[in-house]
C-alpha cells in the first residue's frame, strides 16, 4: 500500500513516537517542603510531593471499591460471573475455551453408565436396596396353593361349574344317588371343611412332635455335657469354692459384685415439703372436725380384685365377731323355722356377749392409735374364740334388750369421742389479725401446746403456699413481740402470775425465738422495722426517766433477741447498732444500788461482751461499769469512783462465802429481796469473768495497760480473806494479765514527715557520642511498647484521615446523584410544559378557525 502525504510514516512509527513523549507535570501540582534554616553538618532534604497525582489515584481507587459497594447497598441480588478464566486477564480467548472444555470432560469422567443417572445414588424400597430384594418370592401360603390346586382342577370345573354341574346333578338325581342340588352343595362344603380340619390337626401334631424332639435334644445335650471333662472340672471348682473360708467367700463376692447405678428416690424440695406438711395438717383438722360432729370414719374400704389374695388386706378387711352376729341375726330374722336353744346356753352366751361387746368397744375407741401387729394378734385371738362361740346371742327373746344396750354404748362412745375431739388442739390455724385473737388461741395452754400453735400458724400460712401470706405473717410479727413483752412483764418469781417462772413465762419466750428467727429470714426489712420500733420505745422510756435506772427484764430480753436475730459483728447495722448504743448509754448513765439493778447491769454487760467478741469493738462504758462493781466491793478503794458509780458499800462481803458460787439468774432482775452474801459472791464472780474476757479481747490495743490499770488498783484494795477461793484465783489472774500487758513506751506523738533529699543531676558523659542518631536506652520491652504505641497512634491518625476522605467522597457522589435527578426532573418538566403549550396553541388555533366560520 502506498503512503499518502498525510500518512508518510507508518502506523508503527506513529505509535512509537507517541510512547517517547513524556507527560509533563503541572508545576502547580508539585509540592515542595523547604527548610527555613540551614544547619551546618546536616544534609538538606527537600521533600517533593505530587498531591494532584495522589488525589487522582485515590479517587480512582474509591471509584473501583467504595463506589461499587455504595451502588450495591440495600440490594440483595447481584450477578456473579462464574465462567472459567473470565476474570483472568492473562488468559486468551483460546486458553479460556480449552480450560472450559477440560472441566466439562472431567465432570463426567467418573461415570460407569452412558445414561445421565448418578452412579452414587442407590435406589431403595422400604429402607432396603433393590439389589438385595429377592424378586422371586411368592407371597401366597402353602395352604392357599393346595386349596387352589384341589379346587381349580379340570375335574372340579367339569363337575361343579355351570352346565357340567347341572348335568351331573340331574343324572345323579334321576338314578337316585342324590336328593337335590342343595344337598350336593352342602356335602361339598362339609368335605372342604373336613379337609381343612384334618390338615390343621396334622400341623398341630407335627408342631407337638417338633417341640418334643427339641426337649429331648436339650436333655440329651445336658447329659452329654455332664459327662464331658469340662463339666467335671467345673463341678470340682464349685466344690472347692464351697469349702473356702467364709471370709474368703465374702472377699470374692465383693470383688466380683456387679456395680449398678440404681436410681434413688428423689429428694423433695423445700416448697414440696411445706405443701405436704400443710396438706397433712388440713387432713388431721378435717378428721378432728368430723369427730366433733359425732361422725365415725368408714372403716371398711373397697378391696380391688388384685388385692383379694393379699394376706394383709384380708386381715385388715376381716369381719369381727360382733359384725358376724349382726349379719347372722338379720339373715335369721326372715326365716320361719328358727328354733330356740336352752336357757342355760342363753345365759352363758349373754355373759360372753357382754364381755365381747365391752372388748369390741374398747377396740373401737383405740383403733386409730393401734399398731398393725397388735391388730393382727387380736384377729388371731378372735379366730380362736370363734370356734368356741355357738352364736347363742341370736335368740329372739333378748334382741330388743341387746339393741338398747348397744345404742347406749354407742351414744356413750360418740359423746366421749366428741369430748376428746373438742379438747384436742386444732391442726390448722389462720394468721391472727389482732392480739386479742392470738391471746384467745394461747390462753390456758401449756408450753408444748403454744409451741405447736406457733409452728402450725407458720406452716399453714407459709409465703410459698399462696399470695398474701407474706403480708399476713409480717403483720403477725409485732404480735409475737408483744407476746414476749407480756411474758417478761408478767414474770413473777413467787409463781402467782399467769406467765411466771414456775409455769410458762420464760419458757414461752424460749419457744417464740425460733419462730421469730424463721419469720425474720422470710422478710428481713419488715422484721427490722418492727424491732426498731420496739427498741425506740424502750430507749424513750429510759430517756424520759428523771433518775436513770437500769432496765427491766423486758429490755434485756429484747436486747438478747436482737443479738440472736441479727449479726452483731457488722460495723454498722440498722438494728444492732441502735441496740448497742442504747446499752452503752444505759451503762454510762444508770447507777446500780439494789439486787435487781446489779443483776440487770451485769447481764447487760455480759451481752455487750458477747456482741463484741467478733468485731473486737472497744466499749469504754463497759470497762467503767466493771470498775464500778469492783469499787463498791472494796472497803477502802485507792481511787475515786468511776462515773456513773458514786461509791458505796453495796457488795462488800461481811463474811466469807465458802459454798459454790452460782451464776446470776434472770429471776434476780425482778426480785425484791435484799442483797445477801451469796448474791455478792455471784456479782463479784461475774465481774471477774467478764473482765478476763475483755483483757483477752483488748490485749492488742496499744493503750490496753492504761485501760485496765484502774481495775487493777481496785482489785488490790479488796479484802481477799473474805472472798471465795475460786474468786480469789480469778482476781489474781486478772492482776497477772494486766501486769503482762504491753506497756506504752512514750507519749503519743504525731509521726514526723520524712523530708526527701534533693536529686543531684550529674552530667552523663558518653564515649561514643553521635548527635545525629537517636539513641534509646532503657528496658527493651518498654522501648518496644513505646514504639508500638507510636505506630498505633500514626495508624489511627491515618485511618481517621481516610474515613474523612471516604465520607467526603460519598457526600460528593450523593450530591452528584441529587443534581442529576434534579436535572432530569427539570428536563421532564420543561418537555411537559412545552407539549402543553403546543396543545394549547393548537387548541386556540382551532378555536379561532371555528369563530371565522
Amino acid at each position: 500500500m502506498a503512503k499518502t502525504k498525510k500518512n508518510k510514516k507508518g502506523l508503527a512509527e506513529t505509535f512509537a513516537a507517541k510512547k517517547k513523549t513524556v507527560n509533563k507535570l503541572n508545576p502547580f501540582d508539585i509540592r515542595t517542603v523547604r527548610q527555613k534554616q540551614k544547619i551546618i553538618g546536616r544534609k538538606s532534604k527537600n521533600d517533593v510531593g505530587k498531591p494532584g497525582v495522589a488525589r487522582a489515584k485515590a479517587i480512582k481507587v474509591r471509584k473501583e471499591t467504595l463506589l461499587q459497594e455504595y451502588k450495591l447497598k440495600n440490594k440483595s441480588n447481584m450477578f456473579l460471573d462464574k465462567r472459567i478464566g473470565e476474570k483472568d486477564a492473562k488468559l486468551s480467548a483460546e486458553d479460556k475455551m480449552i480450560a472450559r472444555y477440560t472441566a466439562e470432560k472431567l465432570k463426567g469422567s467418573g461415570k460407569q453408565s452412558i445414561f445421565n443417572l448418578g452412579d452414587d445414588f442407590d435406589l431403595t424400597h422400604g429402607g432396603t436396596s433393590l439389589d438385595q430384594i429377592d424378586k422371586f418370592d411368592n407371597p401366597n401360603s402353602d395352604d392357599e396353593d393346595q386349596d387352589e390346586d384341589k379346587r381349580l382342577d379340570a375335574k372340579f370345573v367339569e363337575e361343579a361349574h355351570f352346565g357340567g354341574f347341572m348335568t351331573k346333578t340331574d343324572d345323579e338325581f334321576k338314578e337316585g344317588r342324590g336328593n337335590s342340588r342343595k344337598e350336593w352343595i352342602e356335602n361339598l362344603i362339609k368335605e372342604s371343611k373336613k379337609r381343612k380340619a384334618e390338615k390343621r390337626k396334622l400341623d398341630e401334631e407335627a408342631e407337638e412332635k417338633t417341640t418334643e424332639l427339641d426337649d429331648n435334644w436339650k436333655n440329651l445335650l445336658c447329659s452329654i455335657q455332664e459327662s464331658s471333662t469340662m463339666m467335671r472340672k467345673k463341678k470340682e471348682e464349685d466344690k472347692a469354692k464351697t469349702e473356702y473360708d467364709p471370709y474368703d467367700m465374702l472377699v470374692r463376692q465383693l470383688t466380683y459384685e456387679k456395680k449398678e447405678a440404681r436410681g434413688a428416690e428423689r429428694m423433695k424440695t423445700e416448697d414440696e415439703l411445706i405443701k405436704e406438711e400443710k396438706e397433712k395438717l388440713e387432713k388431721l383438722e378435717a378428721d378432728r372436725l368430723r369427730r366433733m360432729r359425732g361422725e365415725k370414719e368408714e372403716k371398711k374400704a373397697s378391696v380391688s380384685v388384685e388385692d383379694m389374695g393379699d394376706e394383709q388386706v384380708r386381715k385388715k378387711n376381716k369381719m369381727s365377731k360382733k359384725e358376724k352376729r349382726k349379719l347372722l341375726k338379720q339373715l335369721l330374722k326372715g326365716e320361719e323355722g328358727y328354733e330356740e336353744e336352752d336357757g342355760e346356753n342363753e345365759s352363758g352366751d349373754d355373759d360372753e356377749e357382754g364381755d365381747d361387746d365391752d372388748d369390741d368397744d374398747e377396740n373401737e375407741d383405740g383403733e386409730e392409735e393401734e399398731e398393725s401387729d397388735d391388730a393382727d394378734d387380736g384377729e388371731e385371738d378372735d379366730d380362736d374364740e370363734e370356734e368356741e362361740d355357738n352364736y347363742s346371742d341370736l335368740e329372739e327373746p333378748d334382741a330388743e334388750q341387746m339393741d338398747e344396750n348397744e345404742k347406749d354404748r354407742h351414744d356413750a362412745s360418740i359423746k366421749e369421742m366428741i369430748e376428746k375431739a373438742t379438747a384436742e388442739l386444732p391442726y390448722s390455724f389462720s394468721v391472727p389479725e389482732s392480739y386479742e385473737e392470738f391471746s384467745g388461741h394461747i390462753s390456758g395452754r401449756s408450753v408444748e401446746e403454744i409451741q405447736l400453735i406457733l409452728e402450725r400458724i407458720v406452716k399453714c400460712n407459709h409465703p410459698s403456699l399462696a399470695e398474701g401470706n407474706k403480708e399476713k405473717l409480717a403483720a403477725f410479727y409485732p404480735l409475737l413481740l408483744q407476746f414476749i413483752q407480756d411474758c417478761a412483764s408478767s414474770f413473777d418469781e413467787e409463781g402467782t402470775g399467769e406467765f411466771n417462772l414456775d409455769r410458762i413465762g420464760l419458757q414461752c419466750v424460749e419457744i417464740t425465738v425460733p419462730v421469730l428467727f424463721k419469720l425474720t429470714a422470710m422478710f428481713q426489712a419488715q422484721a427490722a422495722k418492727a424491732v426498731q420500733e420496739v427498741i425506740k420505745e424502750k430507749f424513750d422510756q429510759f430517756d424520759t426517766q428523771s433518775r436513770k435506772q437500769l432496765p427491766g427484764l423486758d429490755t434485756l430480753l429484747f436486747t438478747k433477741i436482737v443479738m440472736l436475730l441479727f449479726p452483731s459483728s457488722d460495723y454498722r447495722h440498722p438494728v444492732v447498732t441502735p441496740v448497742l448504743t442504747m446499752s452503752c448509754s444505759i451503762l454510762s448513765r444508770a447507777r446500780p444500788y439494789d439486787r435487781s439493778t446489779f443483776s440487770s447491769g451485769l447481764i447487760l454487760a455480759a451481752m455487750l461482751t458477747e456482741a463484741s467478741l467478733l468485731s473486737k469493738r472497744f466499749v469504754p462504758e463497759l470497762v467503767n461499769f466493771l470498775g464500778g462493781i469492783f469499787h463498791v466491793s472494796a472497803a477502802k478503794p485507792a481511787i475515786r469512783p468511776i462515773p456513773p458509780c458514786k461509791g458505796g458499800a453495796f457488795l462488800i462481803p461481811a463474811r466469807k462465802w465458802t459454798k459454790d458460787v452460782e451464776k446470776i439468774k434472770l429471776s434476780d432482775v425482778t426480785s425484791v429481796k435484799a442483797i445477801d452474801e451469796k448474791f455478792k459472791a455471784s456479782c463479784l464472780n461475774t465481774a471477774c469473768e467478764i473482765t478476763l474476757k475483755l483483757i483477752e479481747l483488748y490485749s492488742e490495743i496499744p493503750s490496753a495497760s492504761e485501760i485496765f490499770q484502774p481495775i487493777n488498783l481496785l482489785i488490790r484494795c479488796l479484802n481477799m480473806d473474805l472472798i471465795n477461793a475460786d474468786i480469789v484465783e480469778k482476781l489474781k489472774k486478772i492482776q497477772e494479765m494486766v501486769t503482762n500487758l504491753r506497756a506504752k513506751k512514750g507519749a503519743v506523738v504525731k509521726p514526723a514527715k520524712q523530708v526527701k533529699m534533693l536529686r543531684m543531676l550529674e552530667p552523663q558523659i558518653e564515649d561514643d557520642f553521635r548527635p545525629f542518631e537517636k539513641k534509646r536506652t532503657g528496658d527493651k520491652t518498654l522501648l518496644e511498647e513505646q514504639k508500638l504505641r507510636h505506630k498505633l497512634k500514626q495508624e489511627k491518625k491515618g485511618a481517621r484521615k481516610e474515613i474523612r476522605k471516604d465520607v467526603a467522597f460519598l457526600a460528593n457522589q450523593k450530591a452528584k446523584e441529587r443534581r442529576q435527578k434534579d436535572e432530569e426532573r427539570r428536563e421532564k418538566t420543561k418537555s411537559l410544559l412545552s407539549s402543553l403549550a403546543n396543545q394549547e396553541g393548537d387548541y386556540q388555533k382551532i378555536a379561532r378557525k371555528k369563530k371565522k366560520f
